[in-house]
């Protein structure tokens, strides 16, 4: 008898101790970045690019009238590349915002809208969690 209850013990423990190793792997589920950074290629189609130690982690674009034959309207995309836990938020001064937080990973949120044309704006990309908000320095677009 002692020795079924030891057996069942120990097997008791063996399983808590199975699903607390399996429960702290799933809660630390985002990346830790040191170095977030963000380089900027201009131009009637622009992108910020998101680079989080050293790869790149995602992107907010802005195209100025996408092209010849297309809808009408200036198109602010913000694109996540990665599953991290970390969403991508792009932002013009005009307050107009797009962010693929709550969105599956890779993924994009997207918005077109017509801007009064040959008009300079502010552009920032951020890369963000419910802890750490990283944003780049505002760099001049134009419609």
């Amino acid at each position: 008898m002692r020795t079924i209850r030891r057996k069942i013990a120990m097997t008791a423990t063996g399983l808590l101790g199975a699903a607390a190793l399996l429960t702290t792997s799933a809660v630390n589920a985002h990346a830790d970045y040191a170095d977030i950074t963000f380089k900027m290629y201009p131009g009637k189609i622009s992108s910020v690019i998101i680079y989080a130690d050293g790869k790149q982690a995602g992107r907010v674009n802005w195209v100025a009238d996408p092209y010849e034959g297309s809808p009408k309207g200036d198109y602010l995309c913000a694109v996540d590349d990665r599953s991290d836990g970390y969403n991508v938020k792009g932002a013009l001064t005009t307050g107009r915002t797009v962010s693929t937080n709550g969105k599956p990973s890779p993924g994009s949120d997207c918005q077109r809208g017509n801007l009064p044309e040959n008009h300079g704006y502010g552009l920032k990309a951020c890369l963000e969690n419910h802890y750490v908000r990283a944003c780049s320095t505002e760099y001049y677009v134009h419609s």
